[in-house]
């Protein structure tokens, strides 16, 4: 008889486990729908008007910043221009796909298993993305 109950208590946990990771990924989906769908929602509105958010940083300072030019190196990406988007933002075909891929790869950790922590490798990772965009701001604004 203790067996059986302890069957039935096991059988609840799975299928908590169950309840939560898919509970889990809708939240991830529905998430990852909103900001992909304003992104590709301003770069095609950008791309069809020229009209874009200003750079505050750029026009408080006159420096660029490590963003600045990134809604037309988008834009150009779209129109499969790869070397225009290059000039526009370097970043948005060098860290910008790793940094993507990150966090893909961020959403079915935590789908998977519901976990949040930060693992040695990944600050690692994004202390690496924030030193090459600090960089980038220091040469591409002749700082160095």
């Amino acid at each position: 008889m203790e067996s059986i109950k302890y069957n039935v208590d096991y059988l609840g946990v799975i299928m908590s486990a169950a309840k939560n990771y898919k509970h889990r990924m809708i939240q991830v989906i529905v998430s990852m729908l909103f900001l992909v769908a304003g992104i590709v929602l301003y770069v095609l509105f950008f791309t069809i008007t020229d009209i874009g958010i200003p750079c505050i940083f750029h026009e408080i300072t006159g420096m660029l910043c490590p963003g600045c030019g990134m809604t037309h190196a988008m834009s150009s990406i779209i129109q499969r221009d790869f070397l225009e988007a290059f000039s526009y933002n370097a970043l948005s075909l060098t860290i910008c796909p790793l940094i993507i891929m990150y966090f893909m790869l961020r959403a079915l950790k935590y789908i998977k298993t519901g976990h949040e922590e930060f693992s040695f490798i990944e600050i690692l990772f994004l202390i690496i993305c924030l030193v090459i965009c600090v960089w980038y701001f220091l040469f591409r604004n002749n700082l160095i």
